[in-house]
């Protein structure tokens, strides 16, 4: 039986709600504490992780020998990157608020278009599934890929109803042939 812990990195900076996207900044100290208190007294049968340094670095300090899968990075927001919403909206407040009414027909600018996004994540744990994984895994990766993942797994229509916190730990029964069942959803600690 394969179960899932997806886990998105911890907070990077004092700034909430930057879009980091692939930008690749380091957690800072008290995101790396709120991830140790969100996997305390857990064990993996494996690991598997982004490559960006906020989700691969924790992942290799829990299991060495995690599994990097370059497509459980983030969503690329493009001339977005590194921005908060609000600071979006006051240079580019028109195209912003239309890719939020619309973001499976809009894309940030130089940036990655949702349906693209979710194929690349859907395609990457497919993939991953496939190859034979059993027992209790651990997946570090990014709010985006989750949102995907439980828009998905959950059937939820709207993708920005979903949100999903630094640290937060959401646990799925993956069986084989059949659709995910949510096991738990435990938020930052």
């Amino acid at each position: 039986m394969l179960s899932l812990t997806l886990l998105r990195h911890g907070a990077v900076d004092e700034r909430p709600f930057v879009l980091w996207g692939q930008l690749d900044p380091p957690v800072s100290d008290a995101g790396w504490a709120a991830m140790q208190r969100a996997v305390d007294g857990q064990r993996w049968d494996g690991v598997i992780s982004s490559p960006l340094q906020r989700c691969r670095n924790f992942a290799q300090a829990v299991q060495p020998d995690c599994r990097v899968i370059d497509a459980l990075r983030e969503m690329h927001f493009g001339g977005w990157q590194g921005m908060t919403p609000a600071e979006v909206m006051a240079s580019d407040g028109e195209r912003y608020a239309a890719f939020q009414r619309d973001p499976e027909n809009l894309a940030p600018p130089d940036g990655e278009a949702l349906p693209m996004f979710r194929r690349r994540v859907l395609g990457a744990l497919a993939d991953w599934q496939s190859s034979g994984a059993d027992g209790d895994w651990l997946c570090l990766t990014h709010g985006g890929v989750i949102r995907v993942l439980l828009q998905a797994w959950l059937r939820i229509d709207d993708h920005w109803r979903i949100a999903v916190p630094p640290a937060t730990a959401i646990t799925f029964l993956l069986p084989e042939g059949d659709d995910p069942v949510l096991l738990a959803l435990r938020p930052p600690p």
